[in-house]
């Protein structure tokens, strides 16, 4: 099996990395505490399927950062009792590591919201400290208020069409494309945002194979990048096409994301030079 097979490469890497495998775990499920220490074979069931919020942490024992945020982690499952679960995966184990694997992880503490959309856990790349990571959490329990409320439901399409836009990879994927592309500026903190993520996701997936580019910059991380196009609120969303950059004020739905989308793509169509044979 290849995932298995990944995933054992992937441990030999985290034991080569972060010590020997008899190193002690830095959570014990037996211990009196709120941190609930899960594994491969559980983590479906008990975080995936479950209709409560999670944060879950992937940690190495031997990496000191993840030996730092033990008590602090420890914190946010003491305040957060009854409220949301916070769980732990311990990546260098060999259940651990198919789970690290399967998310991505490649450093340690990595910590993931699951929330709304279980399908599409979110990274938590904010402060980390208990304000911090509490206001991540009451964002998505927000979140999933105003999206109950409005009848939403997660999607569950198989991979997220939404690229992750940075300083890095903007020019080549944004300004030197051929294409349009639509990139919301959004902050994880923002309960906006997060009520944007279904409809965005959607219209993602649907308009995957129409030449459209749907993106999203965590202004909070990639500040150079709000401040040039000059971004003030959030979401704020920029459309650029033919060398061009405007902003898209019109409603959030997905379905009114998809149909600018797809006008936007026409009238680009129609100013693209054709290269004519000399």
């Amino acid at each position: 099996n290849e995932t298995i097979q990944l995933a054992c490469i992937f441990k030999i890497l985290l034991l080569l990395l972060f010590g020997k495998h008899n190193c002690h775990a830095l959570y014990d499920s037996n211990e009196n505490s709120w941190v609930q220490v899960i594994d491969a074979g559980t983590f479906d069931e008990t975080v995936v399927q479950s209709d409560g919020i999670w944060m879950i942490q992937f940690y190495a024992p031997g990496c000191a950062h993840s030996q730092q945020f033990v008590e602090k982690y420890k914190r946010l499952a003491l305040v957060t009792r009854g409220i949301v679960h916070v769980g732990v995966v311990d990546a260098t184990t060999e259940s651990g590591a198919i789970l690290a694997e399967r998310y991505d992880v490649k450093g340690f503490p990595t910590l993931f919201t699951f929330g709304f959309d279980k399908s599409n856990a979110l990274q938590y790349l904010g402060s980390r400290d208990t304000p911090g990571m509490s206001q991540a959490l009451i964002a998505e329990i927000m979140r999933i208020f105003i999206s109950r409320g409005e009848g939403q439901e997660p999607l569950n399409k198989g991979p997220s069409r939404v690229v992750e836009l940075s300083d890095n990879n903007f020019d080549a994927l944004v300004l030197k494309s051929p294409n349009v592309s639509m990139v919301a500026f959004v902050s994880p903190m923002c309960v906006y945002c997060s009520k944007l993520k279904p409809a965005w996701e959607e219209a993602a997936h649907r308009l995957s194979d129409k030449g459209v580019l749907l993106g999203y910059v965590d202004a909070t991380i990639e500040e150079g990048l709000a401040i040039d196009y000059d971004v003030t609120s959030f979401p704020s969303i920029k459309v650029f096409s033919n060398g061009n950059v405007k902003d898209y004020n019109g409603p959030r739905g997905s379905d009114h994301i998809y149909d600018f989308a797809l006008d936007e793509m026409s009238q680009h169509a129609e100013h693209v030079p054709v290269e004519q044979e000399l």
